[in-house]
């Protein structure tokens, strides 16, 4: 008998299950190969001295048939290392130095941004891309906090080793409060020079060569201008004043508009309000900020916070 074209590898036998065909090999039709492991991933013999790596989403369609799955080891490593860079971030004295508890996002965007590859790894497989149900699965390390009923209602993180976490944010609060004053006043004046009536773009451009100690005069003389937080955190600080501002997502081609609450209010049943044909307003507004979050790079250059490009870059976000 001639010998067979390729090793032979003892069949892996899987149990039958209803409606799922036995998996194939591309190139072998109708056949059904058995399946081996190798450093860790799944391969399958199609010729003589070589193998076909079969991909994550294929293993764990596999491991569903009762084939071996992929290496758990592996995998825990790279789960221990993620968990290390989030705690590397929540203890840095740049983005964490009071110890409190910072916004899930910047967080994640960090990850994201720094660690790609772990976070696609980790998250974006065995949690299905959810980076909350994550870190609920490490609850003797992170605390996920909700402020319920506050304009403070976007999730944080903190370790459970930094128990006066609520001392921190307090003072992070006041902080915050007093940037965002300063922000506050100089839009005011902003709209006042231009009729009441300005773009987001118009308004970040300007910030950065206003008088900010004159617009605030409690603003310590020297001491630099607090920088705008991002697009759309400035967006959310103009929802959380409506007596002063109203905020227009429907500003047409030069974008969603800033408008004093004093002489416009967003017009009833009409674009972007509810009942109108374009749907709710919050829908639309949701839809516009991200059309132009996703804009590239250009568009956003005006920004004078690094933090729009690079969000886990500064401590001093908007929550």
């Amino acid at each position: 008998a001639e010998p067979p074209p390729f090793p032979v590898t003892p069949p892996v036998t899987a149990p039958a299950k209803l409606g799922v065909k036995p998996p194939t090999v591309p190139g072998l039709s109708g056949s059904s190969v058995p399946r081996t492991m190798s450093s860790g991933l799944m391969t399958s013999p199609v010729a003589a001295g070589a193998s076909q790596t079969i991909s994550p989403s294929l293993a764990n369609s596999a491991a569903d048939l009762g084939v071996p799955d992929f290496d758990k080891e592996v995998f825990k490593a790279r789960e221990t290392k993620l968990v290390d860079k989030i705690k590397e971030i929540m203890t840095s004295d740049r983005q964490n130095p009071r110890h409190g508890s910072v916004p899930s996002e910047r967080v994640q965007n960090c990850i994201k941004q720094k660690h790609p590859e772990l976070y696609a790894s980790v998250v974006g497989s065995e949690y299905a891309n959810q980076w909350h149900r994550f870190i609920k699965k490490h609850a003797d390390i992170f605390e996920l906090i909700f402020h319920e009923g506050e304009n403070r209602s976007l999730p944080r993180i903190r370790l459970l080793e930094h128990t006066q976490y609520k001392a921190a944010d307090e003072e992070e609060a006041r902080e915050r409060e007093k940037k965002e004053r300063t922000i506050r006043l100089c839009l005011e004046r902003f709209l006042v020079e231009h009729e009441d009536d300005v773009t987001v773009d118009e308004f970040i451009e300007a910030y950065p060569s206003m008088n900010h100690r004159e617009v605030d005069p409690e603003l310590p003389e020297g001491s630099p201008a607090p920088p705008l937080p991002r697009f759309r955190d400035l967006v959310r600080l103009v929802k959380r004043f409506p007596a002063q501002f109203s905020f227009d997502s429907t500003g047409g081609p030069t974008g969603p508009r800033i408008r004093s609450a004093r002489t416009w209010k967003p017009p009833a049943g009409g674009v972007g309000s509810p009942g109108s044909p374009a749907g709710s307003g919050e829908a639309d507004a949701d839809t516009k900020l991200r059309r132009v979050a996703s804009q590239p790079q250009q568009t956003l250059k005006t920004m004078s916070s690094p933090a729009l490009l690079f969000p886990c870059s500064s401590a001093l976000d908007m929550p």
